[in-house]
This record gives structure tokens, C-alpha cells and sequence, in this order.
């Protein structure tokens, strides 16, 4: 059925009024019992009519659920079901947040001004990444995110038609959630339509992992007039969703114009089911890619390498991996991971948000959210 030209969030602020005011359809209000049936009726198809256009919209946002008992640190999980429009997007790109934020509102919501509410607030962050396998074979990413706020952290998955299935992690403050205002409502989630344009970390079914590290230079800003435009957070998007390797992944991102959000530098660890791992940094906003394991906050290109912070951590992740010759547990992996955690230290005022192994050999992920490491949570892509 196609949908009409008011796109989602105008019909469904449409259907809220249809559902608060009385005499909806020009169908006079109920005098006998008879005629509040017929009424109820023709309300309830009319709605029907509407809300059936955003079936897989509608089951997105109902499928939102907070799984934590902590109000300092809520964990929320999405299945997004609807269509977000990835193909087009990169046909059509976007050089910067603005950009991103108009294709979302155009294309994934139906509703061009979106940006009106809908805010790409991004603040620093750090982190930590390491890949390593399990004494069985079995292929772990690792990944702290570090940020220096609080805000709402959301597991999506994705399950596009074009595309491969993918989990993901999006940090809700992005898009202007906070602690004390979460998305549980239905007019209070729309914003969260956009969560597949904002992950900053995630593994497909293919073994495919991808996350983001913050630097210390200056945004990336490439400017090949023969290639289309991607963000930070798209590029993610990009390579959960079509690359079966960190071949296909670099090869696919090559394709690309990379620019960074204007408040910093960024650069990528990218690993595979295979246990190949690179990181890929663009120096002189042209790609550098070095094969190691391992990452913190600072430049692995030879001829920059230790330019940025960090170094603390990428020291403990290297004695780490090198002393178990790059084998570990699932259980051993998430220690590392607690060991290089941050905890508001006064030099970074930054902190673990999230901490998260992803097995790429089954597809699944154990998180740990707000550092409380006595407290894991499961999940799978399927």
C-alpha cells in the first residue's frame, strides 16, 4: 500500500487526535447504543486504514522495552522491523549531521521536518576496543564506550531485506534522551526511528564488527567530487548491513567521502569472523589502514602513531593479549574490559558507558551497562 503523502509522524499525530476527539469522521456523537457502535466502527476503521500504512513503524517503537532496574544507568532494546531506507541513503549520502538528519526525515519518517525536534547532539567520548578468540576457535570483539555524560544507552537490531541482520549499540543522548526522559511512550519514541543512522558499535551475521574511538585532531573532511558523502555514524551503518569481511568493508568505505562530526577526529577498529582486524584512521584525510588488534584514543599509523590519549589503556590491553597470546574466555574478555574501564577521572571527565564482547562466530553479544560487571545481559541477532 503506498503511504500517503504525510508521511508517518504526520499521520500518527493525525490518528492521536482521531483517537482524542469525539464525533471522529464527521459521524455525530452516540445518542443510543446502536449509533455508538456504528460510530466506534467507523473510528476504528478509519484508524485501522491509517496506522496499517506504518505497521512495521508501529512495531519498532512498540517493541522498545527497558530492561534495567538502575535509573542511572537504563539500558533499552529495540527490534527495528521498518524500512530505513539504507540503499537510498547511499545513493544520496551526507557530508554532515544536518545532512543526515534531513534524509531521515524525508525518507526513513516521512516527516521533512524532523529536524525541528530531532538533534545529532554529540559529545566527546573515548574508548577501548580489542578482538581475540576463545581456546575453542571461537572469534570475541571487545568494546568499551566511553562518554563524559549520562544519557540512555539502546541495543537495536536489524533485520533489513537488502542487507545483512545486525545488533547495534546507540547512545540515546544523541538523539536528546536523557535519564529522566526515556522513550516509552509512542509520541515520545518517534525520534527513535532514526537509531539505525546512530550506532556506534555492532556486529552483522556475517562476523562483521565495526566500532568508533575518538581522537584528538581535526575532523576528517574529505572531498572527492566523484564520490557520495558519509558520516561517522552512517559509515557503521554501511558496513553492518553489506560487508561480509574487513576486506569488503575498507573496500566498500573507500567508495566514500568520510567526514567527521565537527567536534573531533575519529577512527575505526574493524574486525571479522576470520579474526582479521584492522584499524582504520584517516590521516591527512586520506585512509590509513593498520592491521592490529587492539585500540584506545590515540593514532596507530606509524608515521603519527601516540598522537592523541589513551596510552594507559592500549599499554593494559597489549601485556594483556600478548601474555594470553591473543586467547581468552568470554569471561576473561569482559574482565580486560573492566580492567581498562574509566571511572570520571578528573584528567578525561569520562567514564564506561557500555561494555560489550561480541562473539562473531554465533552472533551474539554479553553487555555490561554502567559498569555494573556483577550484571550481564545476553542477546542475539536472531
Amino acid at each position: 500500500m503506498k503511504k500517503n503523502k504525510f508521511g508517518f509522524w504526520g499521520n500518527l499525530a493525525f490518528s492521536a487526535v482521531l483517537l482524542l476527539s469525539p464525533g471522529v469522521s464527521g459521524v455525530a456523537q452516540a445518542t443510543t447504543v446502536d449509533a455508538a457502535s456504528n460510530s466506534s466502527a467507523t473510528t476504528a476503521k478509519t484508524q485501522s486504514g491509517i496506522f496499517s500504512q506504518y505497521d512495521a513503524e508501529l512495531n519498532s517503537l512498540n517493541s522498545i522495552k527497558n530492561v534495567s532496574t538502575d535509573p542511572n544507568a537504563p539500558f533499552l532494546t529495540m527490534n527495528y522491523t521498518a524500512d530505513y531506507k539504507l540503499d537510498k541513503f547511499m545513493q544520496q549520502g551526507a557530508a554532515n549531521n544536518t545532512q543526515l538528519i534531513s534524509f531521515v526525515g524525508s525518507y526513513v519518517t516521512g516527516f521533512p521536518n524532523i529536524g525541528r525536534t530531532l538533534k545529532l547532539n554529540v559529545p566527546a567520548f573515548g574508548c577501548s576496543t580489542f578482538s581475540a578468540a576463545t581456546p575453542d576457535g571461537q572469534q570475541l570483539f571487545g568494546r568499551n564506550f566511553d562518554e563524559n555524560s549520562d544519557s540512555p544507552a539502546m541495543l537495536v537490531r536489524t533485520h533489513p531485506t537488502n542487507g545483512y541482520a545486525s545488533i547495534s549499540m546507540v547512545d540515546l543522548g544523541f538523539l536528546k534522551y536523557d535519564n529522566s526522559n526515556l522513550p516509552t511512550n509512542k509520541l515520545n519514541s518517534l525520534k527513535t526511528l532514526a537509531v539505525p543512522y546512530t550506532p556506534l558499535d555492532g556486529l552483522n551475521e556475517k562476523g562483521v564488527t565495526m566500532a568508533v574511538l575518538q581522537l584528538d585532531g581535526s575532523p576528517t573532511n574529505q572531498t572527492d567530487s566523484a564520490k557520495n558523502d558519509i558520516t561517522t555514524t552512517s559509515a557503521i551503518r554501511m558496513v553492518l548491513d553489506k560487508a561480509d569481511s574487513v576486506d569488503s568493508a575498507l573496500a566498500l568505505l573507500s567508495k566514500y567521502n568520510m567526514h567527521d562530526p565537527s567536534m573531533g577526529e575519529f577512527h575505526y577498529q574493524i574486525t571479522d569472523a576470520t579474526g582479521k582486524s584492522v584499524v582504520l584512521e584517516y590521516v591527512d584525510n586520506k585512509m590509513s589502514v593498520i592491521d592490529t588488534n587492539h585500540a584506545t584514543n590515540f593514532m596507530v599509523t606509524p608515521s603519527v602513531f601516540g598522537t592523541g590519549h589513551g596510552q594507559d589503556r592500549y599499554e593494559t590491553l597489549s601485556n594483556e593479549l600478548t601474555k594470553s597470546n591473543d586467547t581468552m574466555t568470554d569471561v576473561q574478555a569482559m574482565n580486560l574490559l573492566h580492567e581498562v574501564a574509566q571511572y570520571g577521572k578528573a584528567s578525561t571527565k569520562s567514564w564506561t558507558r557500555w561494555s560489550m564482547i561480541y562473539n562473531k562466530s554465533n552472533g551474539t553479544v554479553n553487555a555490561v551497562i554502567g559498569r555494573d560487571y556483577d550484571t550481564q545481559h545476553t542477546y542475539s541477532i536472531n
